[in-house]
């Protein structure tokens, strides 16, 4: 996969999971729903969701950062709050990294 695309089976700890995150930090700091940022991306609402999640084919980064007004380096660059560890039920709220209620 290339270095540059989100989806797939990519952990959040690699580029495509960094820019998996990213999506979704500058889509939630935009205030848009999945389909909102899909007429962003040209794309289904229900395929952000999928790419957000690790359940689809990668999305150029260089798409994502023209979709939402930034540059690529800042779509590629992790979020300084990923090593935050929330209680459960609880998450980042400026990229999503959270826990899951058991």
């Amino acid at each position: 996969m290339s270095e540059n695309l989100i989806g797939g089976d990519a952990g959040a700890g690699s580029r495509a999971g960094v820019v998996a995150l990213a999506m979704r930090r500058l889509r939630r700091e935009r205030g848009l729903n999945y389909h909102q940022a899909g007429k962003l991306l040209c794309v289904n609402g229900s395929n952000v969701c999928r790419a957000e999640h690790g359940q689809r084919g990668p999305l150029p980064a260089g798409r994502v950062a023209e979709a939402f007004g930034v540059s690529v380096a800042e779509v590629l660059t992790p979020c300084p709050h990923r090593r935050y560890s929330p209680p459960a039920g609880y998450m980042c709220l400026r990229c999503g990294t959270g826990t899951e209620l058991r």
